[in-house]
């Protein structure tokens, strides 16, 4: 490409993610990774994979909102993020959607869980 390391180098720090793509903000009692941008099983399961893996913060909160276009297998794959969710060490998973209603049936009483109404936030 004929480009020098120092110019790579320079032209990476300049990269940025689209908004809503592992977005991290930190805040001074918790930290905020906004992974919304046309989320999909893999990324969200990435994002739970990050977010297990903070050691910064004791206790480790989700928010999950319906990931759309997944065909007849939508229910099955939202409900396939319990194994993550668990195996992340997640304390608590606030979920909005009809499709993410369904994963926290997938839980007992070991994870505090509540679904989020959109006529609740109007």
């Amino acid at each position: 490409m004929g480009l020098s390391i120092e110019q790579i180098k320079s032209a990476v720090r300049k990269l940025k993610a689209p908004s809503g793509r592992l977005d991290v903000q930190r805040y001074k009692n918790f930290i905020l990774i906004d992974d919304t941008y046309n989320a999909n099983p893999d990324s969200t399961k990435a994002a739970i994979e990050l977010v297990g893996k903070i050691k910064t913060f004791r206790r480790k909160i989700l928010f999950l909102g319906d990931m759309l276009e997944l065909g007849d297998s939508s229910l099955k794959l939202h409900q396939g993020l319990k194994d993550v969710i668990v195996k992340s060490r997640i304390d608590e998973v606030y979920t909005i959607g009809s499709y993410m209603s369904y994963l926290l049936k997938k839980f007992d009483q070991k994870i505090c869980c509540q679904n989020i109404s959109l006529k609740e936030m109007h």
